[in-house]
Formats: C-alpha cells, structure tokens, sequence
C-alpha cells in the first residue's frame, strides 16, 4: 500500500509483531503457551483503550511482556546506495543525547561506508536493521514503500517500545522544554491521556544559509568542519514553523494507534486521538536545502548547541568504529 492508500490486490506485506526478548543473555524464547497466557495482553479493542502503562526503565514489563526500550527511533527506507555516513552518525549521536535507545533502519541499498556503520550499530544492539525490496516498481508504491515500513515498525515495536519516533535521517526531534525526550514525552502523554500521539512541528533548518561553528574547543571546531556536521553547523532556521500535517512528525505510544501516515496519525484506536507538541515544548529540526530564503525569514537558534560536546563525542565514537 502507499499514501494515497492504493493497494496492489497480489502483493501483501506481513506484519511483523513484537517480539518477545531481551537483549545482552537475558531470555530471548517464549513458548507458544507462555504467550498465549493470561500473563500476556493481547491487542483487543478493550485492551488497547486503557491508559498506558507507566514503564520507568528498560527492563520493566507490562503484564508480563519484556518492554525492552523508552524511545525507538524508526527512519524510512535507504535507497540510491545513500552513503551519507556522517549525518546517520550525528543524527544516531544527538538522539541518542537527546535520550532514543533504540533505532530500526529498512535497507533497500546504502553504500559501502553506510552499510559497515550499520552493522556495527547492530553487532551492538543499537539498531535492528532489515533488509526492504517489495519488488514492486516506483509507479506501483510510493518512495520505496515508506508508508509500509512505517507501519510495520510500528507493529514490530508495538508491545516492546514505550514511545516510537517517526523521521527521516536530515531530521531531529529536540525538546525544547526538557532536556531530554522521555520526560517531555512522559509529561504530554500523562497531562493528555486522550492523545495517542503528539506531531512535532517541522521548521527548516536551511542548509543554504551560512555556516557557524559551536563556541567550543578547537579539537571541537576541527572535527564538525571536518565532516561537516549539519545539526552543529547550521544553527539559523527560518521564522516559519510548518502547520501540523506539513512536513510534521510523529511521536507515538505505539499501543494507542492503528495506522499512521508519514507526517499524520490515520487512525487511532478507540479511545485516542492524534495531538500536537507546541512548539515551545518540541520542535522537529530538518537539516535539509530548502531555497533561499532572505534575512527577514531567518532566526538565530543555536539551541542544539548546549548539547554540543555530548554530540560530537558520541559521533566521534560511531565514525571511528566505522571509518
């Protein structure tokens, strides 16, 4: 299926449920009883209406199930060999500052940097990567089947992530009035239990405007100029953050939706319904070209760079286990 919700009646994608594990020797099998059991919830309308269950770290369950991670970041399909390794690892690293604990890839071709990189993250239970070919042609579905992996992230980390990020690898979702994602995330969902997901608001970070570099040490300076770290280098945006709907992004408690859309909540379960994140507490950063816009559409918003030293040690740890 695409966007525009067509479907091709003779291709069907099968959807990936949870599964049930844990990650670094802890028990990775269930038997089929032990799944069946009145210990663990099974996704009944009834079921899925009730307010979400408070999961205070990584280890915790919910009736049972193993909730493994707070934040899972899901990126759409690579394809085109994109080999763009720097971004992926400062994107990985500011997440990762900004409190994601997990990352799910789809991989119809990367290149052969972006590919090591990948392995790694996975080898070190950062990522799950998967192989995605539908086999069907660019007239038949959308952007490499996008949408598709959309839902089956969602699906996947239905039962075992407590909040999903939806985004593509020039974006960044970054609180604005917490230091970290969790407990904006916590404090929105708590204050608003009828929503089942809040957009983060897209503004364009424009590429085309100038460069400036983080009041930070040389050895700082030298590295983000090096690999020309976009997050870092780029702290003007424009004045317009987009309507929701417009270029915004999910953040989602994965057991409150049924379908979600690229930049929208399609269908929520019964009980919910899709919110927005004002921009004051969360904004989606997007690092992309975006024409050139004059000096009166443009604001200083070096807010990503109180996070700078965190960022760049943690990217530097990821290029030089790949490069």
């Amino acid at each position: 299926m695409d966007k525009e919700k067509h479907s091709v009646n003779t291709t069907f994608l099968v959807v990936h449920y949870s599964k049930l594990h844990q990650p670094n020797g802890h028990r990775t099998n269930f038997s089929r009883s032990e799944i069946n059991s009145e210990n663990v919830e099974t996704d009944t309308e009834s079921d899925c209406t009730r307010t979400h269950l408070d999961v205070k770290n990584t280890n915790s369950t919910v009736s049972g199930v193993p909730r493994l991670y707070n934040l899972t970041r899901c990126f759409p399909p690579f394809h085109g060999r994109y080999d763009n390794t720097a971004q992926v690892a400062e994107m990985i690293a500011a997440s990762v500052v900004l409190g994601v604990d997990h990352f799910v890839f789809y991989v119809e071709s990367v290149g052969p940097s972006l590919k090591q990189m990948l392995e790694m993250l996975k080898k070190d239970e950062t990522a799950e990567v998967h192989p995605w070919n539908l086999h069907l042609d660019s007239t038949s579905v959308h952007y490499f089947a996008q949408y598709s992996s959309i839902q089956d992230c969602l699906y996947r980390h239905l039962h075992t992530s407590r909040y999903l990020l939806f985004g593509d690898p020039d974006e960044l979702f970054v609180p604005r009035s917490h230091d970290q994602l969790l407990p904006l995330l916590d404090e929105q969902f708590t204050k608003r239990p009828e929503c089942g997901a809040f957009l983060f608001r897209n503004t364009f970070f424009n590429l085309n405007f100038p460069t400036k570099v983080p009041p930070t040490t040389n050895v700082s300076e030298a590295f983000i100029r090096q690999y020309q770290l976009p997050a870092l280098l780029h702290p003007v945006r424009s004045k317009t953050i987009l309507d929701p709907g417009v270029r915004s992004k999910p953040a989602v408690a994965p057991r409150k939706i049924s379908v979600l859309g690229v930049h929208i909540v399609e269908i929520a379960r019964k009980g919910f319904r899709s919110c927005t994140l004002d921009p004051g507490d969360g904004l989606l950063h997007h690092y992309r070209r975006a024409g050139n816009a004059g000096e009166e559409d443009r604001v200083e918003d070096p807010y990503l760079w109180r996070y700078t030293d965190a960022i760049v040690k943690e990217t530097q740890r990821i290029l030089n286990r790949t490069i």
